[in-house]
């Protein structure tokens, strides 16, 4: 060590560059373990589901991607349950579609399109009826979404969503066609 008497002290020092670099530039992924427990949340789908677009968020906030959930209800004129004990935080129309928004105590649990008479700031408990699917051809829908088809949405932030199927009990079965 005579011969490189600085080494250690510049390998410590470039250890700590890396590590800092590091941290600030690993971005957060939207596959994280949520907040919440899984065995909090209800199956909203009384009847079951198959999936038809699955969960791909983009790698940034403003890029395209699907950030939540493609679902055929096995019951297209079903009801919607509360996954959660929570409060409406959004019952209205967004881009000619009705949408309904439950925040389940930090997460907020999306569904859309759905026909609800639920207004803002109404109390919810889990397994209580908040919605139902709109029948093809109605004014909620449009004619990308097929009858029984509905999005399932569940984000953590402003803008960072997750997975909402890993917010279920268990593990859901999707039934293959």
């Amino acid at each position: 060590m005579a011969i490189f008497p600085d080494l250690r002290k510049k390998l410590t020092h470039v250890g700590l560059v890396a590590f800092t670099v590091s941290t600030f530039l690993v971005q957060p992924t939207y596959g994280v373990t949520p907040p919440h427990s899984a065995s909090q949340w209800h199956q909203p789908f009384r009847g079951g589901f198959t999936l038809v677009k699955a969960f791909n968020p983009p790698d940034r906030p403003w890029l395209s991607g699907s950030r939540g959930v493609w679902l055929n209800l096995y019951n297209p004129q079903g009801t919607i349950e509360s996954p959660c004990d929570g409060r409406v935080i959004y019952s209205a129309e967004l881009a000619g579609r009705k949408v309904l928004s439950i925040d389940c105590g930090g997460i907020h649990s999306t569904f859309e399109p759905v026909v609800t008479t639920l207004r803002t700031g109404q109390s919810v408990t889990r397994g209580e009826q908040i919605a139902s699917v709109p029948p093809s051809g109605s004014e909620w829908t449009s004619t990308s979404i097929r009858e029984g088809q509905i999005h399932w949405g569940a984000k953590i932030s402003r803008t960072r969503y997750i997975n909402p199927l890993r917010m279920l009990t268990g593990h859901p079965r999707l039934k293959t066609l």
